[in-house]
Formats: structure tokens, C-alpha cells, sequence
């Protein structure tokens, strides 16, 4: 009998024991990974009960390792039917879940958390309501991260992800001008609190992306466009609650108040621009009913003129003899057209000196423009793909890190030289188009492509740049003033795309 493979069509009605076999979690987890690409909120939901009902009758039979896997399975299915649940069951996931969901590789939260804000958009403040509910959740998060107390001055405090978040607003202090906390204060956290330090590093990998979660659930302004090019907005209507009973006063009064204080757009007059007086026909005397109706005379009839037959072939031409005549034309032709390259024959003195005969020294070749990178720009070399160049040396820059950027790994090597191959303000205006290309091409959320770009040398010189600033040490890094000053600006040009 065939080995049955767990998948979502028959997942329903397998045998639960066969999830007590540890070669079967692979395919359960890849089962779950086709179920967040439908990106259903409803069919997740289904899947939730499935799973637990599947692991509720294994309860005492599977191990307790076997089970902590399934189990964050099933948190990462309740994340993706986020939507199809009530308030309270969402503000519960984010106080007690949803820092086990993130220990998967692709479970995605803001992604799910933009999919429930798109679906609430045209109103701001079912987006609000939204909002508070996960930063609720997220602000009084109970699950443990570390063993360690936290110290918090005098005090000590259990090390919950709540906790942990209190920490991080205390840590990083604001200043008057800035609203809102970025990669830099992140980073700034993660490498010198002294409580951070206390963490392995699965467990500060995880407590960064929370607080990068917190950050952005804070700041975010969740605002999209879904018109059309060139599309006018539609006018709001008032509802005539008073004419028919379908609607009831009361909700068209309520409705048509918001809609009242909304402010709308000034006016715009327009022109009055003349219309040209057209000259009035002349008066035509009345036809007679007959003469209206009477039939139009028949058009003449053009003769077709014969089709002339074709002549007979000239006597003794048959179709043999005029397919060689046409054959011997085409090797004419060829003859005419076709060049013959002769090798001179070399001796073997000859080849031998060709052999051993070094190379003369290369000379300067003036650096070919590049199109892509501007004016001033030289072409840079070839490389492969893999990283090295074509001659196979390891160790030396790929043509991401001073050229052309093709590929999204490409962003990760991207370093201080990218910045210094011409004027600036050209490479930071260069940098943010690839970037925004990289996102359409690969059909990806632009702070996914932006995530891929502050992996690389040049973002951690910036971030190295602004410790330095920060906490007052004289290393400033490979960045000069006005480079730094030039990745903020495309730092806060990329915040909001």
C-alpha cells in the first residue's frame, strides 16, 4: 500500500496517530505554508479546529516536544484567520501567541495585520480600533522571554514581553523633533541594554522583531489607494432615510451627519466660455409625400472583366529543369557572398615561442560610462552571481557593491564605495529607484525589499555612524557627515513608501 502524504484535502480525514511520527511534521508544516498563500482568513479558520481537535485526542500520547511544534503550528493558523475572530479572541493572541508564531521562518505578522487594515480602510476608526486592540495585546504580553530578571532601576521584574517593552520605551529616550522610533533606536537597544545582553540569540532575534512589530503598529498610518489611474472620487450620498422604510431614520440621520462633517474639497469655478452662434438654416418648401418616397434610379451595371489565362511555359522547360536552375542560382549566391578565412600554418618554433612568451604589462584603459549608474559612473566589472568575480578570486566585491543592482541579494552588498562612484545626491536618487523596482519585479511589500537593504555594509556603517553620535565616541565609521546625513534622508524617503 502507497504511503499517504498529509495535505489539505485529506487532512481532515486521516488518522490523527499519524501525527505521533515525527517524519510526518514536515508535511503538516508544508500544509500549513499552502494554507497562508490563500491568504483566507475563513479557510484558516477551518483549519484551526481541525488541528486541535486532531491534537486534542493525542493529548497523552504524543511528546512534549512532538507537541510544542504542532502547537506552534496551530498559533501560526490562528494568526492567519486573525480577521475572523472577535476582538477579544485578537488582543488575546497578542498577549498570549503571537511571540511563538514569530519563532516560524514564514509567518509574517505585519503582513496579516495589513490584510485586516485594508479591509477596514475607508473607515479610520475601525483602523484605530484595530490598532489599539493589538497594541493592547502586545503592551500587556504575559509569555516569558529569557530567564533573567529584568532590572528596571530598584526594581526587578519578570521578563514578559510586556515587560520587556517597558524596558525598550525607557531605554530609548525621544527627542523633541522625532515622533517616532526607527531602526536606529532598535538597534541602539538590542546591542547595549544590559538586560539584552542577558539573551541567547534565538531569543534576541525574536525580541527584536517584536519591538520592530511594536514600532511600527505605533507609527504606521495604515493608508492605501485602491482607485484606478486617472479615477475621480465618487460623491457621497446623502441616504434618504424619510422615503422608504428600507433604511431607518435613525441610521441615515447618524450616517448622513459624519458624512456632513467630513471636509470636503473648495469648489472650483470654471470659465464661462461663449458658445458660437450657428446661422439658422433657410426655410426648404414642403415636398410632396410621393416625391419623398419615389425610388432611386438603378445604378449601371460595370461588365467583370475576364480573367486573361495564363500562359504556356516556353516548350522544353519542364519542373525538374527549373528546380536545378533555381538551385544553381542559390549556390551563385552563395559563392558571391561567403568569405574564406585562411589560418596561417605556424612552425613549431613558432608555436612554441607563442607559448612561453609572457603577457606585456595591461595598460590604463579610460573607464567606460555606465547607463544605468549616470555620467560619471565607470562600467563596473563583470562578476557572477554567486559573489567573486569571473575569474573565480573569493573575497573580491560583486558588481552589487560599486554598480548595476539586478538581484534582490544584491542589496545586501551594497557598500560605502556605491556612494562615492559619482555625485551623491544621483546615487542616494539611484539607490531608492532600484529599490522600488526590486519591489515591483519581485512582487513583494516595499519594507520587505527595505528589510533586504539593511542587511548591507552600507546601512550598518549608517547605524554604526549614528551609535556614535548617540552615546558621544569619537569612531564614526567609513561614513563622512554629509554621506550619513544622505542615507537619512533615504532612510525617511523609504519610511514612506
Amino acid at each position: 500500500m502507497d504511503r499517504i502524504i498529509i495535505v489539505e484535502e485529506n487532512f481532515k480525514d486521516i488518522d490523527p496517530n499519524l501525527l505521533l511520527d515525527p517524519k510526518r511534521y514536515p508535511e503538516v508544516e508544508d500544509m500549513v505554508v499552502s494554507i497562508s498563500a490563500a491568504a483566507d482568513f475563513g479557510y484558516a479558520r477551518e483549519y484551526v479546529k481541525l488541528m486541535a481537535d486532531k491534537l486534542t485526542v493525542l493529548a497523552e500520547k504524543i511528546p512534549s516536544d512532538l507537541a510544542g511544534k504542532y502547537l506552534r503550528l496551530l498559533k501560526a493558523l490562528r494568526l492567519f484567520s486573525i480577521a475572523d475572530v472577535s476582538d477579544g479572541e485578537k488582543e488575546k493572541f497578542f498577549r498570549e501567541h503571537v511571540a511563538d508564531s514569530m519563532l516560524l521562518e514564514f509567518v509574517d505578522v505585519p503582513y496579516w495585520i495589513e490584510l485586516v487594515m485594508k479591509m477596514y480602510y475607508p473607515s479610520s476608526d475601525l483602523v484605530e480600533q484595530e490598532r489599539k486592540i493589538y497594541l493592547r495585546g502586545l503592551e500587556s504580553n504575559v509569555q516569558l522571554l529569557g530567564k533573567e530578571d529584568l532590572a528596571a532601576g530598584h526594581e526587578r521584574k519578570h521578563p514578559t514581553v510586556g515587560n520587556w517593552l517597558s524596558d525598550y520605551r525607557a531605554f530609548v529616550n525621544l527627542a523633541a523633533a522625532k515622533t517616532r522610533r526607527g531602526a536606529l533606536e532598535e538597534l541602539t537597544y538590542i546591542n547595549q541594554s544590559p538586560n539584552v545582553k542577558k539573551l541567547g540569540a534565538n531569543e534576541r532575534l525574536v525580541l527584536q522583531k517584536l519591538i520592530k512589530l511594536y514600532d511600527w503598529l505605533s507609527s504606521e498610518r495604515f493608508q492605501y489607494d485602491f482607485s484606478l489611474p486617472e479615477q475621480q472620487p465618487e460623491e457621497e450620498l446623502m441616504l434618504p432615510g424619510d422615503q422608504h422604510d428600507l433604511i431607518p431614520k435613525d441610521l441615515a440621520d447618524f450616517v448622513n451627519t459624519r458624512i456632513a462633517a467630513r471636509p470636503r474639497p473648495a469648489a472650483v469655478k470654471l470659465p464661462l466660455v461663449p458658445l458660437p452662434l450657428h446661422p439658422q438654416p433657410f426655410p426648404v418648401a414642403p415636398q410632396k409625400l410621393a416625391d419623398l418616397i419615389k425610388p432611386a434610379p438603378p445604378k449601371p451595371i460595370v461588365p467583370i472583366k475576364p480573367i486573361p489565362p495564363v500562359p504556356p511555359p516556353p516548350p522544353g522547360l519542364s519542373i525538374d529543369r527549373l528546380k536545378q536552375e533555381i538551385a544553381q542560382q542559390k549556390q551563385d549566391h552563395l559563392a558571391r557572398n561567403t568569405y574564406h578565412v585562411t589560418t596561417p600554418k605556424l612552425s613549431p618554433q613558432e608555436i612554441r615561442r607563442e607559448v612561453e612568451t609572457k603577457e606585456l604589462p595591461s595598460h590604463v584603459e579610460k573607464p567606460v560610462l555606465s547607463v544605468v549608474q549616470g555620467k560619471n559612473s565607470p562600467q563596473p566589472p563583470l562578476y557572477q552571481r554567486g559573489g567573486g568575480t569571473a575569474s573565480g578570486k573569493a573575497g573580491e566585491l560583486s558588481h552589487s557593491a560599486t554598480g548595476e543592482i539586478k538581484y534582490l541579494d544584491d542589496l545586501k552588498k551594497i557598500d560605502v564605495k556605491y556612494l562615492r562612484q559619482g555625485q551623491l545626491a544621483a546615487q542616494i536618487s539611484n539607490l531608492k529607484t532600484q529599490i522600488s523596482h526590486l519591489a515591483l519585479a519581485n512582487h513583494l511589500y516595499p519594507h520587505e525589499v527595505i528589510a533586504v537593504f539593511e542587511q548591507s555594509p552600507l546601512f550598518r556603517a549608517y547605524l554604526a555612524h549614528g551609535s556614535a553620535k548617540v552615546t558621544g565616541s569619537g569612531n564614526a565609521g567609513d561614513l563622512s557627515q554629509a554621506e550619513f546625513e544622505a542615507v537619512a534622508d533615504l532612510k525617511r524617503e523609504l519610511e514612506k513608501m
